[in-house]
């Protein structure tokens, strides 16, 4: 649940502080001369960690490590360590009175934080809280931060919360939860959260908590817009805890933001003058008078317009919320993503492959030639399968669809380009798991983020992965997985490899994986009596099932294969969590319009029932399914975290 008090005049924040007769540990740090175009910039930290129950030695470092960096980007930063209820509330209050003359305010806590009721409470050094009825009375509710930012009308307000470490009360209370609750951005707002909600963030080892480690170093990087600097926390953060840990921010910003002087100073050049159309300048602002239209509304039509229109807003994840809460909308709604490996290529039964919510139908079309990226060399199956769609795609939007082959870094380099590209939707990506998931959970590091840096269209075509042993070897899958083999698979942190431990995971079998140079090698050291067993996609394996060389015990996903009729599912035989499936869609970089998004979807929609077109793709052994932006959008963050947890599982190590 989110809550935010939109409309609380600073009078009631004011009355609801009580007035200060001590101080704790703070300084005033040096004022550096305000940044970009002499906005001012005001800061108020707190780092607690004297609490006498559950001490945490970090947030007072936290609080005045962040400050220092603040104060060399131009920001007049005040510190208090180990805050009481009394002296945090009074500081709020200075800071309230501060920021009401414009420019910048920047709100930072470390320490202790619970929810309660779907209310976040930041704990002060002192309280002494026994029930969680006494949240109310001895804490202090981040609301009261938010509506006096909001209050004052800056051009922009932020909020950071490295207040996830604890939450008391979870366990014994029906309304509380681990970590913190979804808190909703107020108009120029960006809120930012050391973990996701409901999640638990760590102390860390060091001088610094996790996410304020990853914060300090951010900050003093060049490239500093606000969006890029919690992108890059967000990866350090998920990297070092190996996705234990994850960042997560709400922002409502309508202008820009950069937290270095000379940054924030080009910006503020490029925004509009006092005559230029506010809406055209700032198209946010047109998604946020949408979501004041129906934020209140009980019709969950409102809602599913709001996601068709915006996939990817602001206030997305609250509107599934939303859908997913009224019942009667279910059916027609996007299901919540299963834990398995591949709810991202499970169509609803009944549909014929096709997802929950789609986006409206759209008149936009492309003023030129279309660039459709394919990250692999001309002549694999990326390439094959883009030219069929581009062939097909080419007369329903009447210009030319280009293939543009892009090779490296296993597909890095072409979905780099794309996430770079203008967000006018004449650039798209082609793009199968291994970019969008996998090499996340592999890669230390990579050049995009493939959750935010894309907008969804669609997935059109998935294969399986298929268990395939000799013809002569004897025995049910059950009495295979009980004996010690060996199993080939088309290297380390491929799909085949993937696919056998998310086996080894379901079953406890003991197989030892071998490592081939691609799918052919390991086929071919299976015929040769090399190995006991093999992964292969659907079309290394058929050609050798139809011989009668190889016999194939199961294959991934939720229903039997086109290609391969007879051969069952993981899932058919009692064996579940092995799902994991190579797919393909279609990705346009991120801020592409709705309207341009919606229209690509349906056409590409249209394409897919084509004959001809299906035929190609099964010849490839590729099952066509349509699976529409939301519901792509939803099941990748399910298949990026379920490749993160197994991975861990199977110990590969991060390059």
């Amino acid at each position: 649940m989110r809550s935010v008090r939109n409309a609380i005049p600073l009078l009631i924040v004011l009355s609801l502080i009580f007035p200060s007769s001590g101080i704790c540990q703070q300084r005033d740090l040096n004022v550096v001369p305000a940044a970009a175009a002499g906005e001012q910039r005001i800061a108020l930290l707190i780092g607690n960690g004297a609490y006498k129950d559950a001490p945490l030695k970090n947030p007072p470092n936290d609080a005045q490590d962040v400050a220092k960096v603040l104060s060399n980007l131009g920001f007049k930063a005040t510190v208090h360590q180990n805050a009481t209820q009394k002296q945090m509330k009074q500081a709020i209050r200075d800071f309230a009175g501060d920021i009401r003359r414009g420019g910048v305010g920047l709100f930072f806590f470390a320490g202790h934080g619970a929810q309660s009721n779907g209310r976040n409470f930041l704990i002060p050094v002192g309280a002494d809280i026994q029930n969680e009825f006494e949240l109310e009375d001895q804490a202090v509710d981040a609301n009261l931060i938010v509506a006096a930012m909001e209050e004052a009308q800056n051009r922009v307000n932020i909020v950071i919360l490295d207040a996830c470490r604890n939450n008391p009360f979870y366990k014994s209370s029906r309304s509380a939860a681990r970590g913190l609750a979804r808190m909703e951005a107020a108009r120029g707002t960006f809120v930012a959260f050391a973990t996701a909600p409901g999640s638990v963030a760590g102390d860390g080892a060091g001088r610094n908590g996790v996410f304020t480690k990853h914060l300090l170093k951010s900050l003093q990087e060049p490239e500093s817009d606000i969006e890029r600097v919690f992108k890059r926390v967000r990866q350090g953060v998920s990297r070092e805890t190996g996705g234990k840990q994850i960042p997560w921010d709400s922002s409502s910003l309508i202008g820009d933001f950069a937290f270095h002087p000379e940054q924030a100073a080009k910006v503020a050049s490029l925004r509009p003058s006092a005559g230029t159309d506010a809406q055209t300048a700032d198209s946010p602002a047109i998604e946020l008078a949408f979501w004041d239209t129906i934020k209140n509304s009980t019709n969950p039509a409102d809602f599913e317009e709001y996601l068709g229109r915006f996939p990817n807003g602001h206030f997305a994840g609250l509107a599934r919320n939303r859908l997913a809460a009224q019942p009667s909308v279910q059916a027609s709604a996007a299901p919540a993503p299963a834990p398995a490996i591949a709810s991202i290529a499970r169509p609803r039964p009944g549909q014929g492959g096709a997802g929950g919510v789609k986006p409206p139908a759209s008149t936009w079309s492309p003023r030129k030639p279309v660039s459709l990226v394919v990250p692999f060399a001309p002549g694999g199956g990326s390439d094959v399968a883009g030219r069929i769609l581009a062939r097909h795609l080419t007369p329903a939007v009447g210009q030319p669809i280009v293939i543009v082959n892009k090779p490296g870094g296993g597909g890095s380099v072409g979905a780099a380009s794309v996430a770079q590209a203008a967000p006018d939707g004449l650039t798209l990506l082609l793009a199968n798991n291994g970019i969008m998931t996998v090499n996340k959970a592999l890669q230390r590091s990579l050049p995009f983020d493939p959750q935010s840096d894309f907008v969804p269209i669609i997935q059109f075509a998935r294969s399986p992965q298929i268990l395939v042993v000799p013809a002569t070897a004897s025995g049910d899958i059950r009495q295979m997985a009980s004996r010690s083999l060996t199993c080939a698979s088309a290297g380390q942190g491929s799909l085949s490899h993937l696919a056998g431990e998310a086996f080894k995971k379901s079953t406890g079998a003991s197989w030892t994986p071998v490592f081939f140079a691609g799918q052919g090698p390991a086929a071919t050291a299976l015929l040769g009596g090399h190995v006991g067993a093999a992964f292969l996609d659907a079309g290394s394996a058929a050609p050798h099932l139809k011989s009668g060389k190889l016999r194939a015990l199961a294959l991934t996903g939720d229903r039997r294969s086109d290609a391969l009729p007879d051969v069952p599912t993981f899932d058919q035989l009692g064996i579940p969590g092995v799902d994991l499936m190579a797919w393909y869609g279609l990705f346009a970089s991120r801020g592409t319009p709705p309207e341009a998004v919606g229209r690509w979807y349906h056409e590409v929609s249209k394409v897919l029932k084509d004959a001809e077109l299906r035929k190609n793709l099964n010849a490839m052994s590729l099952d066509v399914v349509d699976v529409p932006p939301l519901d792509l959008s939803r099941a990748l963050r399910a298949e990026s975290e379920e490749m993160s947890n197994l991975v861990q599982w199977a110990r590969i190590a991060p390059k």
